[in-house]
């Protein structure tokens, strides 16, 4: 007894959840008092949960959303990156739709940053969160250059994973509407990846307000929050189809034979 109490006395003290069970038990039974009773019923009631359910159980109760991209899924154009940008706006969508899960909306958005140096952060910024979705948004970066070796490498990647997640592609636009995304379209079809055109969906949008271009992507690039909004409104209306959750088809066969899975 007295090895358990010291061993808990060295935790740090901001008692928060040690445990993915642990963290879980708190958040089904909305337990949040910062207590050393608290902390030590948590420890118990998640000693016994793991007694019924395994660490596959456990997990389902989560669900992890990686956004992956450049400085429009960081945010920039929007007032408040945390509340109007596309992802923030996408992620309420989540936390809502699955109240009774733990939703975790993990931003890694780089700015000035496209599929060559997303390949090479892609096990810090994504595999190490376990995600069970990833958006992908590399588009306007990659500026319509071959970026098949990297792009079809972050997929082969991700869906070799024991658990692999399911992949959209985001396509952003410039306000010129230049055709960007032509190789990593040619990804998408070959892998069977949903792909959201957010180029065609500002278009339309512009046509039925009659608002100029501008009003929506005031540098060019970055959206403003009415662009922001388009870009979200248009993903979750997607995403409520259900028709958009597949997981890549992995073969032997590459499009480009010096892609592969990175470690």
């Amino acid at each position: 007894t007295g090895a358990f109490i010291n061993m808990f006395l060295s935790m740090k003290n901001d008692f928060g959840g040690s445990t993915i069970t642990q963290q879980l038990i708190k958040n089904l039974t909305k337990q949040d008092d910062i207590t050393v009773q608290r902390k030590l019923l948590e420890i118990f009631q998640a000693l016994e949960f793991e007694k019924s359910y395994d660490k596959e159980e456990i997990m389902e109760w989560y669900l992890n959303i990686v956004y992956f991209g450049g400085s429009i899924t960081e945010g920039v154009g929007a007032s408040e990156r945390e509340e109007t940008c596309y992802r923030a706006l996408v992620g309420k969508y989540f936390k809502e739709a699955y109240p009774d899960i733990e939703v975790n909306n993990v931003h890694q958005g780089v700015g000035g940053t496209g599929s060559d140096y997303g390949l090479i952060r892609l096990s810090r910024d994504v595999i190490s969160y376990s995600p069970d979705l990833v958006f992908i948004e590399f588009a306007v970066n990659d500026n319509g250059r071959d970026s098949r070796l990297e792009m079809e490498s972050i997929v082969r990647t991700l869906g070799s994973l024991e658990k692999a997640p399911y992949i959209v592609y985001l396509y952003t636009t410039r306000s010129s509407f230049a055709d960007v995304k032509p190789y990593h379209v040619q990804v998408g079809d070959y892998y069977g990846i949903p792909q959201i055109d957010l180029q065609q969906e500002l278009k339309e949008q512009i046509a039925a307000t009659g608002n100029p271009v501008s009003y929506y992507l005031p540098d060019s690039v970055h959206p403003s929050d009415a662009g922001h909004a388009v870009y979200a409104n248009k993903i979750i209306s997607c995403m409520e189809s259900g028709m958009y959750y597949k997981k890549p088809h992995v073969t032997e066969n590459k499009l480009v034979a010096a892609s592969g899975e990175t470690e």
